[in-house]
């Protein structure tokens, strides 16, 4: 059995692993971005976690340490973000009250940070409330590697950087563990362990509860989220990422469509009531044309001493963002009722907003033609939305938000029963026998 403990040992461990590699192999980063990494590695210790939990319970969080949990986990995240980006933010060449202000946030994070995670601590800790040594270890860790490689991006010392960067990095991931490791009970009391069956056992039954009618295409919403991250981890890591966009956006959606065509003969739903095949036909061409057109507007679109070229073309990509997202709401309103797009209003609202938004400020970036971080930037949130929206369209022509079809099973079929007469004489005990069929 996986405890606490161990799940501890077994994960820092992994964060050494995971430290090196980042360090020695610059494409499991994003444009030199080592936060990516970081969120894959603190999802797998959370699932480390989850199962040492199932045989190591402890008592539940109260109200007060669940709002301070929240506060921490948002904390470090802008931590590892900010201090991330660093090489790119405080390289040369910036404006000072660009980079005084990057500073002060970062300084601001750490401070927010140790005043929540402190109060987390004592919630966390009922019994005095008293802090462990390896609290105070931890903090003086993380905080005292952070500003020191701070100081060496402002001073501008390469050697002392690549010294620096590895130690934050781990201080990085073992406090993904550390955090891990508070939340899943680790300073609260033990409560009698009352197994419900192997985690394999409870597995097969929340997996066969996840593919049943009604619930199979909001599975598949979720596994195919994961499909596009891992294309969007493989395109970074390509020699040419931009270039190769295409490819990986043109797979997706076909393993999407495909996988949704197969997984509506295992649950129906009910035809949409307004929806024709036109009006699906001119959504999605039109979609994915303007999609189409933007990758060639990445592509394309860079000749500064071409006036016309760029002016006529970043023109033109501003009315086809616009159109889209008027030709999505035509779309959605005839595969959803009016009561479910009441309900999902935000939803759709969201998608809109972010797809069109990151398209056009990316390329608002083209013509003011900033740096080339900021282009990454823009191109990679414009991908990401790329995919939900796509996945988003492909579900709902799927019937995800439509109501389930019964599934009747087929009517069984009588069959002749055989009826056996018997005749007895008097005389003797059976003299004859016949068979008849009714």
């Amino acid at each position: 059995m996986l405890t606490l403990k161990q799940a501890i040992l077994l994960c820092l461990l992994l964060a050494a692993c995971a430290t090196t590699m980042s360090s020695l192999i610059p494409q499991l980063t994003i444009a030199g971005i080592w936060f990516i990494p970081v969120l894959g590695f603190a999802l797998l210790v959370g699932a480390i976690f989850r199962c040492a939990v199932y045989y190591d319970p402890r008592e539940d969080q109260n109200d007060r340490a669940k709002k301070y949990a929240g506060l921490v986990a948002s904390g470090y995240l802008c931590h590892h973000l900010i201090w991330s980006s660093l090489d790119y933010v405080l390289q040369k060449g910036q404006h000072p009250a660009w980079v005084a202000m990057f500073i002060i946030a970062g300084l601001l994070n750490i401070a927010a940070l140790t005043v929540t995670e402190s109060e987390w601590i004592t919630q966390e800790r009922q019994s005095g409330g008293e802090y462990p040594i390896m609290f105070y270890l931890q903090k003086l860790f993380l905080v005292g590697s952070s500003i020191l490689l701070l100081l060496g991006n402002l001073t501008y010392s390469d050697g002392f950087i690549q010294i620096m960067k590895p130690i934050v990095m781990l201080a990085v991931y073992t406090n993904c563990v550390y955090v891990t490791a508070i939340f899943s009970g680790v300073y609260r009391q033990r409560i009698v362990f009352a197994s419900n069956g192997t985690i394999a056992e409870r597995l097969a039954t929340w997996l066969r509860s996840k593919i049943e009618p009604g619930e199979l295409l909001s599975t598949l919403q979720t596994v195919l989220t994961i499909v596009f991250y891992i294309m969007l981890i493989g395109q970074s890591a390509s020699v040419t990422p931009s270039k190769n966009s295409p490819i990986f956006k043109g797979l997706f959606a076909g393993i999407a469509a495909i996988t949704c065509y197969i997984a509506t003969h295992y649950d129906p739903r009910k035809p949409p009531e307004t929806s024709k095949l036109a009006r699906r036909v001119i959504a999605v061409s039109f979609y994915y044309s303007t999609a189409i057109y933007f990758e060639w507007y990445v592509q394309n679109i860079n000749d500064r001493t071409n006036p016309w070229n760029i002016e006529v073309h970043s023109v033109t990509m501003m009315a086809l963002i616009a159109i889209r997202a008027i030709i999505f709401i035509w779309f959605i309103s005839g595969e959803m009722s009016l009561d479910m797009m009441r309900q999902k209003i935000l939803i759709i609202f969201w998608h809109i907003l972010m797809y069109s938004m990151s398209s056009m400020v990316f390329v608002l970036i083209t013509i003011l033609n900033l740096s080339f971080l900021w282009q990454v930037i823009a191109f990679t949130v414009s991908s990401v939305w790329y995919y939900y929206t796509s996945l988003f369209m492909i579900l709902g022509i799927a019937g995800k938000y439509r109501e389930v079809v019964r599934q009747v099973p087929p009517p069984l079929v009588q069959q002749p029963l055989e009826v056996v007469v018997v005749v007895f004489n008097q005389s003797d005990s059976a003299v004859d026998s016949n068979s008849v069929n009714v």
